[in-house]
């Protein structure tokens, strides 16, 4: 199949899906899979349970939703011009003092200790305490923990370009080199348990991991972030010596664990392999994020979770060329099935930058869904030895199959964006692991339907294993109304 294709032909591509069927069994919907199915299309019903209130309305636990009618384009602060009165400052030319801070961690660990203070002395809290971050350089990580008054950190630049929160750390970094790097700060008697826990949880591994790689890592609920960029600088190239054989390179700019009702306006995150990811707390917990004339950059599965978010006017750059690798992916969510809601952009531009033979070849894909964890599989060569375990175990070793793992579809909906020709314009789903013979391979799910009939084929019983098949079908993965991309602009 060729792989090359014109913006034009993508174009024609899109208008001509647009008019099709998107799952089977579905109202106005193809019962032939093998139609059009590698670009399922929304219908106007469909699309309208997409929209930005009815995805962000409710949170809690799958199953058990309860509605709070959050909408964060309500709030007039973070979205609009006026910047509000601040509580504490950063300024990176300037000494520590009551409310001023060389560093963002300094700031945020005082607010976190002013507000537990305030809280167990019985004292009023206050809506939100506000942190203005003059222009400048800030090399640190900043870990912010859950705590009574919701933080909200707001680069005072003109644009988020003149605030810049960076390091460069990755994946397999050694626990010594982490522990080196970071105990003046984390060790320091001044500094807040919460914000050590972090620092605790990273530097007992031997090697930090994928989660420990964050730059900025968020476990409060109503956290904002405006007008700032966080960048992971670490060096993806292979001319960077990869720490590991293959060139194992997470290195998260953003994390969010936990956060519910996050919401990144106007903000820069910066990386390669695994730039944003959206935790939830808990396999069955809904929490929400809300990204707003933004820019997320990267190559590899740079935005990936379990979480809930919905990207709004803002760019998704493709940042490929770096490395030799056979193709790249946008995103990699891992949502849940009992979750109604994983990835959705609307109104955005997926472009690309630094040219490469990925980008040449068509080779980027939208997404592939995260097969978190698995080391078996039920629908590739070693179905017969792969299990799925019980309900109540966690068992997930190359014989058994976790329920948590095997219930981690990935949901990704795209609306109304512009899709750059460095997209896969034909099938821009992958599989999770392309190759079939690869032992923790999954074919691409593009909605509930799939997931059924997968494990049917694998000789593995739905109902039985408590997945009864669902009337209609719910999409995973699909589209409505994209066209080809034109210049890159982040709306502001």
């Amino acid at each position: 199949m060729a792989l090359r294709a014109t913006a034009s032909s993508l174009l024609a591509a899109a208008a001509g899906l647009a008019a099709c069927a998107s799952l089977p069994g579905s109202t106005g919907m193809t019962p032939d899979m093998s139609v059009h199915a590698r670009r399922p299309q929304l219908s106007d019903a469909q699309a309208a349970a997409y929209s930005r209130r009815r995805v962000l309305a409710a949170a809690g636990r799958a199953g058990a939703l309860v509605e709070d009618g959050w909408d964060p384009l309500a709030d007039p602060v973070i979205t609009g011009g006026q910047a509000p009165r601040w509580d504490y400052r950063v300024d990176a030319a300037t000494a520590d003092g009551r409310t001023t801070f060389a560093t963002v961690q300094g700031a945020v660990n005082r607010a976190h200790t002013d507000a537990l203070a305030d809280a167990a002395a019985g004292r009023p809290l206050p809506a939100r305490r506000y942190i203005g971050i003059a222009p400048g350089d800030y090399p640190e990580l900043v870990y912010v923990p859950s705590g009574p008054v919701p933080l909200t950190l707001w680069g005072q630049g003109a644009d988020a370009t003149q605030v810049r929160i960076h390091d460069a750390i990755d994946g397999g970094l050694p626990a010594a080199e982490y522990i080196a790097r970071q105990a003046p700060v984390y060790e320091a008697p001044a500094m807040h348990p919460d914000i050590v826990a972090f620092y605790r949880a990273c530097s007992r591994q031997p090697t930090i991991t994928t989660g420990c790689t964050a730059v900025m890592w968020v476990r409060a609920n109503g956290f904002q972030l405006r007008n700032v960029t966080v960048d992971n600088r670490y060096d993806q190239s292979r001319g960077g010596a990869p720490r590991q054989p293959g060139g194992l390179h997470q290195a998260v700019a953003f994390k969010a664990e936990g956060a519910d009702r996050l919401q990144l306006e106007q903000v820069r995150l910066l990386g390669h392999q695994d730039t944003l990811y959206l935790a939830a707390g808990a396999p069955d917990q809904v929490v929400r994020s809300f990204i707003h004339r933004s820019l997320v950059a990267g190559d590899v599965d740079f935005i990936f979770g379990p979480a809930t978010a919905y990207f709004l006017a803002s760019e998704i750059r493709f940042v490929g060329g770096l490395r030799q690798a056979a193709s790249g992916y946008v995103a990699a969510p891992s949502t849940p099935l009992g979750v109604p809601y994983g990835l959705v952009f609307d109104d955005c531009d997926f472009t690309s930058a630094g040219g490469g033979q990925l980008v040449e070849r068509q080779a980027v894909f939208l997404a592939r869904q995260w097969f978190s964890g698995a080391r078996c599989s039920p629908y590739g060569p070693s179905a017969g030895s792969c299990s799925i375990a019980p309900k109540d175990s966690a068992s997930n070793d190359g014989q058994t199959l976790g329920r948590t793992t095997l219930e981690a579809v990935g949901k990704m909906v795209v609306l109304r964006s512009r899709l750059g020709a460095h997209l896969q314009p034909e099938a821009p789903w992958s599989p999770w692991q392309a190759d079939p013979a690869a032992r923790n391979h999954r074919p691409v799910q593009y909605g509930s339907d799939d997931f059924w009939r997968l494990l049917q084929a694998a000789g593995k019983d739905p109902d039985a294993l408590g997945y009864p098949r669902r009337t209609p079908p719910e999409p995973f993965l699909a589209e409505y109304r994209n066209t080809a991309g034109g210049p890159s602009a982040i709306r502001r």
